[in-house]
């Protein structure tokens, strides 16, 4: 499962959200164990199977109409409901110093993104806050479920995805100790068009802090 990586005395564990986590290896003996994949299912590790696990991997072949909308379609709108810039709730974002945050703390009603125009929206990808992996003990502070509310004309018309009545959809995010720098991908069941998002933390781990953008196509 680790192909050539050696594998150097780090060993399985769980997390708090009861997910069995591993396969960790080292570069050399002072080096730091790095996360290298994890259990898809909620399964207890004393019960699990590891001859058959499923990697935890939540990137996706997204195939086409699978941009990062904020790079290829652009926005006139990043902020929270306060309407403070959120520049730094941007996909990948890196700190530029050491007393900068690696994303947006949210501590708002939602943040909010005007894209430049209409676009096929499938999917949403965030990421826990920016941290140095080699520093094990800190910034793991990551959103672990999050929902979506969007709209075609940023006016009247808004929807919790999905648009049903089966209720509110919660997305998992980044749910993996250790692994906020992992871009997590959820799709939509069906793909909507819209011009403003809305996101929403529901859970979060230490703090709410989101990387996020949206997936999909111009029209």
């Amino acid at each position: 499962m680790a192909g050539s990586l050696p594998l150097m005395a780090c060993s399985l564990r769980c997390c708090d959200e009861h997910r069995c986590i591993g396969i960790f290896h080292k570069k050399d003996q002072t080096d730091n164990c790095y996360l290298i994949s994890a259990t898809e299912e909620d399964t207890g590790c004393a019960d699990f199977d590891w001859a058959i696990w499923t990697a935890y991997k939540k990137r996706k072949d997204l195939g086409q109409c699978g941009s990062l909308l904020m790079d290829t379609v652009g926005y006139y709108h990043l902020a929270d409901s306060s309407k403070v810039a959120a520049e730094t709730s941007r996909l990948n974002y890196v700190p530029n110093s050491i007393n900068e945050i690696g994303g947006f703390l949210y501590d708002t009603v939602y943040l909010l993104v005007k894209l430049s125009s209409a676009a096929k929206v499938r999917g949403t990808v965030i990421q826990g806050r920016w941290r140095d992996e080699a520093l094990a003990l800190c910034c793991d502070e990551r959103v672990t479920e999050y929902f979506i509310n969007w709209s075609p004309d940023c006016d009247s018309s808004w929807t919790f995805y999905p648009a049903s009545n089966t209720g509110t959809i919660y997305f998992e995010g980044n749910v993996i100790p250790g692994a906020g720098n992992e871009a997590v991908v959820n799709l939509f069941d069906e793909p909507v068009v819209g011009i403003c998002f809305a996101f929403y933390v529901q859970s979060y781990h230490l703090q709410a802090i989101v990387r996020w953008d949206l997936i999909g196509c111009e029209l």
